[in-house]
């Protein structure tokens, strides 16, 4: 089965479902996670509900990038009592994390707390969980596992290794497919979009003129239409904020300092929430 059929057998209608869905996916050090991170804070101080889903089977992440260290349960309990019509309001506040910041704030559902439990991440739990979290939010961000390869069938479970990311792919309103902006990153971009078997949008992540030249844009823009017919939607610059959050676990919008990632960021949630109302 391909991901395009998988697609196809998955994907359910949408019509009265109030959040979107936005997945934020790319190779092993693409930076999805810390972009997921800094997006949600981004669509969250526009005034949207925003719920940032750790949904990484491989490394889940966000719990660390946040400095959240009282994880409730994460994903696993969420999926489990969804699927069991048990998400009530008592068990939504204990496990969903409330992150405050100035004049607004996020919730997060932090990862898996084992490697071992990523079968419970199956697609039928997952559309469970959407389901329940779009009666509270505007916006679920999701950061996923880099493979979406199909077949990956465990002896123990016998379910796909992927079925995780490959269900969240498949049912996304937009994918963002996150490279690193080098010779490295596209060449993994262009491998990664012949797997994912539908539209996205290409990011660039540390765009630099130290790798790239004095117009990294242009180059980035020339390559992808003539390699993969792909435009280039967005930019996030090469940013010492981002060692700064891993420091401090601050995002870029907390730090009070200028940033041209977070411009790039910034103009990346406006053209989701534009893209997204029409």
């Amino acid at each position: 089965m391909t991901l395009i059929e998988h697609r196809s057998e998955l994907a359910t209608v949408r019509s009265g479902q109030r959040a979107r869905n936005v997945v934020c996916w790319g190779s092993a050090g693409s930076g999805k996670s810390t972009v997921a991170v800094n997006l949600s804070f981004e669509l969250a101080s526009n005034g949207w509900q925003v719920c940032l889903i750790d949904a990484d089977t491989y490394h889940p992440s966000i719990a660390a990038l946040l400095g959240i260290t009282q994880v409730a349960g994460g994903l696993a309990a969420c999926l489990r009592l969804s699927k069991q019509n048990r998400f009530n309001s008592d068990e939504f506040e204990r496990l969903v994390q409330q992150v405050d910041f100035p004049q607004s704030s996020l919730r997060v559902i932090t990862g898996l707390t084992s490697p071992s439990r990523w079968p419970e991440a199956e697609p039928s739990a997952l559309q469970s969980l959407i389901d329940r979290l779009s009666e509270e939010f505007d916006y679920l961000i999701w950061d996923v596992a880099s493979y979406c390869e199909v077949g990956l069938i465990s002896v123990d479970s016998g379910r796909d290794r992927n079925q995780a990311t490959q269900h969240l792919l498949a049912t996304a309103d937009i994918v963002l497919a996150l490279f690193l902006a080098d010779p490295v990153g596209i060449n993994r971009l262009l491998f990664d979009l012949r797997e994912v078997g539908r539209e996205v949008w290409p990011v660039a992540n540390r765009v630099r003129r130290s790798v790239l030249g004095r117009n990294p844009s242009n180059q980035l823009k020339t390559v992808l239409t003539r390699a993969a017919q792909q435009s280039l939607i967005g930019e996030i610059w090469e940013d010492e904020g981002f060692d700064i959050m891993l420091q401090s676990t601050r995002p870029l919008q907390l730090q009070g300092r200028p940033s041209k990632a977070q411009q790039g960021l910034r103009k990346l949630a406006q053209d989701i929430s534009i893209a997204l109302e029409e």
